[in-house]
């Protein structure tokens, strides 16, 4: 169950009662690096067995690289993870799983209610 969303907040993610954050970081030539906070939620029911560690590439881009990094704290555990390349369309490397690709669409839907961003096509096609 979704208790709260909040996006471009200056606070930590253990303060306020905040247990998951996806930052978005975008690497391309020239060492360039944008790092922005994505959206930050409440969920008390995620189940988080399924996703770890450093997954991915599930795409290929030209010239550039993006990874999701997400982190939340469910039944008193963290759990830390990044999504490499999981935005269709690119080259595909391999399946995106589909509990890591509903926790992204998810978070994608809540960032889109958050702010002017639409959803990415890759999660309307899958609602």
């Amino acid at each position: 169950m979704l208790v709260g969303v909040l996006t471009n907040a200056q606070q930590s993610s253990s303060e306020a009662g905040f247990i998951e954050e996806a930052t978005n970081v975008t690497r391309g030539i020239g060492g360039y690096v944008n790092r922005r906070l994505w959206v930050r939620l409440s969920d008390e029911g995620t189940d988080w067995n399924t996703v770890h560690g450093r997954m991915g590439p599930y795409n290929v881009y030209i010239d550039s690289s993006i990874e999701v990094q997400i982190s939340a704290t469910a039944a008193n555990r963290k759990h830390t993870f990044s999504l490499i390349n999981p935005w269709e369309p690119g080259i595909r490397k391999r399946a995106l799983p589909l509990d890591a690709r509903k926790i992204l669409c998810e978070l994608d839907r809540l960032h889109a209610q958050a702010s002017t961003s639409s959803i990415h096509q890759m999660c309307a096609d899958s609602k």
